[in-house]
């Protein structure tokens, strides 16, 4: 994969319509982290339920994370030149590292029993999904809905099982209601889901909210070929802009079959309208008081010829 960045300067009009729909795509992602949580808790509430023993290492690692979260605030608000050798350095350590070995704790005892209650109805699931022979994604869909409703029926299936996968299915149709509403295009919610993601893998704790600074981006997944309902380059043709590779750009910041029009003046230098695009993306960065745009081009250079 080849990423090719091209500078882009959008007319003062359309600036307040890019900031809109970025903010939007803020909201997006700031929803799903919600459900997120929400999920997460009930999660911890089931395991509580169901083994009532783990809650005081529970309550250890909650108490060791509050304490740590604290004392992070108040050393922060120390000053630079006075951090070395200040009494919090070593009492933030020691609390560190009481949380690293209370959650290690809290693994050893919670991940045996919680595999030993899933992996029976797990296996079974997988068993009689794999026997539909399901391949589309709304075969798919019907297909884990009929088999986890006939399940959850029998009584030979642990209760934490069919909690849990509860839990699962429920998040899971909130998610799908969450993107066919967001208003976003096909590219624009894949990339706010992939960051969504990839904060939740990241955090050490609870993943947080995402403030919006005003920064972001906006895009389309191509699939091969940039059509003219997700943006068009027009090129110019006075002497100037013809030697220095400007030319002009609209650009679709919405669904292809709502556009929202943005135009501008783009320069390209490496970008070739024969190139097999996977994704195009418009950036803007904030520095300061001022914002930057970049229009960036993902190529799939294994299928280029001339490149």
């Amino acid at each position: 994969m080849l990423v090719i960045r091209c500078q882009f300067n959008p007319k003062s009009e359309f600036i307040p319509i890019i900031q809109q729909e970025m903010y939007k795509a803020n909201v997006y992602r700031n929803q799903l982290m919600q459900r997120y949580l929400q999920r997460l808790q009930r999660y911890r509430e089931l395991r509580i339920e169901h083994f009532p023993d783990c809650q005081p290492l529970l309550e250890q690692v909650q108490t060791l994370q509050a304490k740590f979260v604290e004392l992070r605030k108040e050393y922060n608000g120390v000053a630079r030149d006075q951090r070395t050798g200040h009494p919090l350095t070593a009492e933030i350590k020691s609390t560190a590292l009481a949380l690293k070995e209370a959650r290690k704790a809290l693994k050893a005892y919670l991940q045996p029993r919680e595999k030993e209650a899933l992996k029976k109805g797990q296996d079974e699931f997988k068993a009689r999904f794999q026997a539909t022979g399901a391949s589309s994604p709304h075969a798919k869909r019907q297909a884990r809905i009929n088999i986890l409703k006939q399940m959850f029926t029998e009584p030979e299936w642990p209760a934490f099982w069919k909690a849990t996968r509860y839990l699962e299915e429920q998040y899971i149709e909130e998610c799908a209601k969450l993107r066919k509403n967001c208003g976003l295009s096909i590219g624009t919610y894949l990339k706010v889901e992939d960051a969504h993601m990839s904060a939740i893998k990241k955090s050490e704790s609870d993943p947080k909210y995402k403030r919006y600074r005003g920064d972001g981006f906006l895009g389309h997944q191509c699939r091969g070929a940039i059509t003219t309902k997700m943006m068009e380059i027009i090129p110019r043709t006075d002497p100037q802009s013809v030697r220095k590779g400007w030319a002009t750009l609209r650009f679709n910041l919405n669904k292809l079959k709502s556009p929202i029009w943005v135009e501008g003046k783009i320069c390209l230098r490496r970008y070739t309208p024969d190139m097999h695009v996977k994704f195009v993306y418009l950036f803007m960065k904030r520095t300061g008081l001022r914002y930057d745009y970049e229009i960036q081009f993902t190529v799939d250079v294994t299928r280029e010829q001339t490149y």
